[in-house]
């Protein structure tokens, strides 16, 4: 070696040891997340999430370790937020969704990628691709990841892939989208309509027609919902013509978009409707200024196949909650209605089996019922829907005159039931009768039994449940406590229902 670089060598190891600016200012800055100060943090919540999580009671605890440990964008932190992705705590998964769409550290990506999206169960496959599509980070490909899983073998894959790229409002994939509107599976075809809305505005409306002649009422009920989004008068001619197809609880579904739409109440009067569509045509007004006038009252409760508490509906799957803990022996007198006095004293339960008797009673053969009720645990009638035919009709009277008060609330047991029972038909197309899309849910008070007792994460869980299965949740809270009254009016809210309290 000669002088020249014998002397530069030297200076250069000179600088270093003497801290020389230059030397320092010459090294790339180091990630935060390595600082070991931060790292002895990451380590040290890590260790407490994981203490918690042994702990039989530490629900709640553990799902705010989960969100305290969240705020840190590192590697160790995505990898324990992939691993309760692969758990069977739904009601954190939107929490953990959301803080993987906040990453953004090329070393944590990186991790959520392998570990994520390589990960064995589909499941979690697809609650990553969700996370990215909403985070759409600059240091990650997602769209070409996104892309490739619309080919994916799992469903629940492709589902979450056509989800994302909607909500990303992305036309890179189009051509492969509309390919999918022949996919095999429910899960995928019901996340199309809204997809293609996003993506194709108006331009959709072709592409939604041929899925509202789709087999599941899943589908339909998706393109309803996507047409709704449309001011536009050939949405509204196709949604009216669904109305005129369509039974039961779809046929709910589009009456009230109409009238949401139009601020015209001609309810399932299919001739009104087509009328009131042609004088927009003739008069050339958007519906916003033809529908200032007068209300019409035309309909409103005609078709009504069931009613409970006074909340009707035309839905033909139903299953009825009822909540059978202790406080439901408390008695009440019912408040006067229709100008008559208050009914005598009696208990929330004999109240709510009489209303239970009329609402089975009056059940015509062509709808499907179920039974589920709630106290320590949950247990189900009959494990699916049968229709009231006369000796079915007769054994769930026998069940209902069977209802007791006693033990705690485990609402959480009784709305899993209900989910499990809803989402055989996703898979198994020839299981959609027996599944219900309309739910009544009653009770007296808040959880207090059960995997979740917390309010917020039983709104988490009954929200990322219902992702999929579009349950409506109508709700009657028989108390005036208002924390089970605020949960019962967002969980019919989340699950577009109907909150009612007959104690008011």
């Amino acid at each position: 070696m000669t002088v020249a670089p014998l002397l530069a060598l030297a200076a250069l190891l000179l600088g270093i040891l003497a801290g020389d600016d230059s030397a320092q200012q010459a090294r790339p800055p180091e990630p935060p997340w390595r600082s070991p100060q931060l790292l002895r943090e990451i380590r040290k919540e890590v260790r407490t999430f994981r203490k918690i999580s042994k702990q039989r009671d530490g629900r709640q605890l553990r799902w705010q370790a989960l969100i305290t440990l969240g705020r840190h964008d590192h590697p160790r932190v995505a990898e324990v937020l992939v691993e309760e992705l692969a758990s069977e705590r739904v009601e954190h998964f939107p929490t953990c969704r959301r803080l993987l769409a906040g990453f953004e550290a090329s070393d944590t990506l990186e991790l959520v990628v392998d570990e994520g999206l390589g990960h064995d169960d589909p499941r979690v496959r697809a609650q990553v691709l969700r996370a990215l599509g909403a985070g759409r980070p600059d240091a990650l490909d997602w769209r070409g990841l996104h892309g490739a899983a619309l080919a994916a073998e799992d469903a629940v894959v492709r589902a979450a892939a056509v989800e994302a790229l909607g909500a990303a409002r992305d036309d890179t994939h189009l051509t492969a989208l509309v390919g999918l509107t022949d996919d095999p599976s429910v899960r995928v075809r019901q996340r199309l309509p809204e997809a293609l809305l996003l993506i194709v505005a108006d331009r959709a409306i072709a592409l939604l027609e041929p899925l509202a002649h789709d087999p599941s009422w899943r589908v339909r009920t998706a393109v309803v919902r996507a047409l709704a989004q449309l001011r536009h008068r050939e949405a509204q001619e196709l949604l009216v013509d669904i109305l005129e197809r369509e039974p039961g609880r779809l046929r709910e579904d589009v009456q009230r978009e109409l009238e949401r739409l139009t601020r015209q109440d001609y309810g399932l009067d299919v001739g009104r409707w087509r009328r009131y569509l042609a004088g927009l045509e003739r008069h050339g007004l958007p519906p916003e200024d033809l529908s200032a006038g007068t209300r019409t009252t035309a309909g409103r409760r005609e078709g009504s196949a069931a009613s409970y508490y006074g909340l009707e509906t035309l839905s033909r799957r139903i299953v009825v909650v009822t909540d059978r803990s202790g406080s439901m022996a408390q008695e009440e007198a019912p408040p006067a209605r229709d100008g008559l006095p208050p009914d005598v004293p009696r208990t929330r339960m004999d109240w709510t089996k009489q209303e239970l008797t009329m609402l089975v009673g009056r059940l015509d053969e062509r709808t499907a019922l179920d039974l589920v009720t709630f106290s320590d645990s949950a247990r189900i009638w009959n494990d699916g829907l049968v229709p009231m035919k006369l000796g079915a009709r007769s054994r769930a009277l026998q069940a209902i005159r069977g209802y007791g008060p006693g033990g705690s609330t485990n609402l959480f047991e009784a709305l899993e039931l209900c989910f499990d029972l809803a989402e055989r038909s996703l898979d198994d197309a020839s299981l959609e009768a027996e599944a219900p899309d309309t739910l009544f849910v009653l009770t007296d008070g808040g959880p207090s039994a059960g995997r979740v007792v917390f309010s917020d994460l039983l709104l988490e869980y009954a929200a990322e449940r219902n992702h999929a299965l579009g349950l409506r949740i109508h709700t009657i809270a028989l108390t005036r406590e208002d924390g089970p009254r605020d949960l019962l009016e967002n969980l019919s809210r989340l699950a577009d229902g109907r909150f009612i309290s007959p104690l008011d």
